[in-house]
């Protein structure tokens, strides 16, 4: 039901579940830290709507009414086309400013171990919820997880200087009155 994804079958793991697609959703997010999902196709229709959602990856179903719902967890849009373009020998169109704004990290190595460490942890916390032994984490777990800063937003580049960068032409007046004609 769900096919392949860009990122190939080694980024996807299914899951067979004995209770309702939105009782496990309940779950994730009350004892996971999984965002609930809005049941949306992100990959298109007959391949998985969204049941939930952490780190860089998706929960998806393949029926939100069924009680014994199909499952799986694959990595998000924006990691699969990351990791399509790795697989793929495109791995050099992406600058180190890129993959860090994306995934916090500044180059593929990093990438690759951290997007592997989210997915082993999401399937581990995914499969404990279709098995009903899915616990909401002790409080100091808790807080440690919660006090950490966005790697992203926390670290500035060495030389950002906090200008937003334009082109050159960008604040020069159009060469045509009154902007560009409609036939053009």
């Amino acid at each position: 039901m769900f096919g392949l994804y860009p990122a190939g079958s080694n980024w996807v793991r299914h899951y067979n579940a004995t209770a309702s697609a939105r009782l496990l959703q309940q779950d994730l997010v009350n004892h996971a830290r999984f965002t609930a999902g809005i049941f949306h196709q992100p990959f298109g229709a007959e391949r998985g709507a969204v049941l939930a959602q952490r780190d860089s990856c998706l929960v998806l179903t393949n029926s939100i009414d069924s009680d014994q719902p199909e499952l799986v967890v694959v990595p998000d849009v924006e990691m699969q086309n990351l990791l399509w373009s790795f697989n793929s020998g495109y791995a050099n169109q992406w600058g180190s400013r890129e993959l860090k704004v994306l995934t916090g990290c500044d180059n593929w190595d990093g990438v690759l171990k951290h997007a592997a460490a989210q997915f082993a942890k999401v399937c581990d916390d995914v499969q404990r919820a279709v098995d009903g032994t899915l616990v909401k984490p002790a409080p100091a777990e808790t807080a440690s997880v919660d006090a950490r800063p966005d790697p992203v937003l926390s670290a500035s580049f060495s030389n950002d200087d906090g200008v937003p960068w334009l082109p050159s032409d960008y604040l020069f007046d159009s060469p045509i009155p009154g902007g560009a004609p409609c036939d053009l």
